[in-house]
């Protein structure tokens, strides 16, 4: 997640009903956004219901996210790429299952 944080940069564009963000790095940054924002998107569709996809390319991720509800569509607006990230808690069953030898990325 500091590499995520720290080492990109992430660019947002207003969409019908949510936004469509383009996070791009380099290193070791870029592993992290291929794995970490295909998993967190999953996880906010799982969750919220939301619609998300993501689309890896070699300098980063696309990554859209909508919702049917105004208020929804508002918060996915207000809080961007990086408030986006930081949803949900799902961190524990993610650490849980590091530990457990299990792959917390597998859908």
């Amino acid at each position: 997640m500091n590499m995520l944080m720290l080492k990109s940069e992430a660019n947002s564009t207003r969409i019908d009903g949510g936004l469509q963000i383009s996070v791009n790095a380099t290193g070791r940054a870029l592993g992290a956004i291929h794995r970490m924002v295909p998993a967190h998107a999953g996880q906010l569709a799982k969750a919220r219901g939301w619609q998300t996809k993501t689309a890896l390319s070699a300098d980063g991720v696309t990554w859209s996210i909508a919702a049917q509800s105004p208020a929804d569509v508002r918060k996915i607006q207000a809080l961007g790429f990086y408030g986006l990230m930081s949803l949900q808690q799902h961190h524990q069953a993610h650490h849980w299952a590091i530990i457990s030898r299990v792959n917390p990325h597998h859908h």
